[in-house]
């Protein structure tokens, strides 16, 4: 399948390299963006006076249902658009299973949190170990992805701390926002 919306055949939009297909990695991109998603939507959550952690868990997946389904009809009316066909049952399944990967990214950030919580943290110390979380998941997709791309010593390092930079621009939002 290609990017949604974007028609390409381009190396960039090829599926996963052989031994890649379950789980986050079976669709990369949506798992970075789903981490993203996650981290954005623990930030402004968590950043409000009186942080509902179950609430806020629940939030964030639901919405990382919603985005996921958004993602799934996106894909299937620009095929319909590029292609001038109906999408076969078969077709519908895959996406949503390709797709899958924007909503198991989450849970890495949402298992930080509500182990925080359970644990008997504060819920502005589990909203920093689910950011803390997502930074270190975007680190580590870049260290996959610059290891994939040959990339070695400094040049891999300045990816990784690039990556690292977003989740913390996120860890800046929530502490803005608060």
């Amino acid at each position: 399948m290609t990017a949604p919306g974007s028609g390409s055949t381009s190396p960039l939009h090829e599926g996963p390299p052989a031994g890649v297909g379950s789980g986050p990695s079976r669709n990369p991109a949506s798992a970075v963006y789903g981490t993203v998603l996650a981290g954005s939507l623990i930030a402004t959550e968590g950043a409000r006076d009186s942080v509902d952690v179950p609430r806020m868990l629940v939030l964030v997946l639901v919405t990382q249902l919603v985005y996921w389904l958004a993602h799934v009809y996106a894909d299937l009316v620009g095929q319909r658009i590029r292609t001038g066909r109906r999408p076969h049952r078969a077709d519908v399944r895959e996406l949503l299973r390709e797709e899958w990967s924007l909503v198991a990214a989450s849970y890495g950030p949402l298992i930080a949190v509500g182990a925080a919580h359970l644990l008997g943290f504060r819920a502005n110390t589990a909203v920093l170990a689910g950011l803390w979380a997502t930074t270190a998941v975007l680190v580590l997709w870049s260290v996959v992805a610059g290891r994939r791309g040959r990339m070695r010593g400094a040049e891999l390092a300045l990816y990784a701390v690039l990556s690292g930079a977003f989740g913390c621009a996120l860890v800046a939002l929530k502490t803005l926002l608060h």
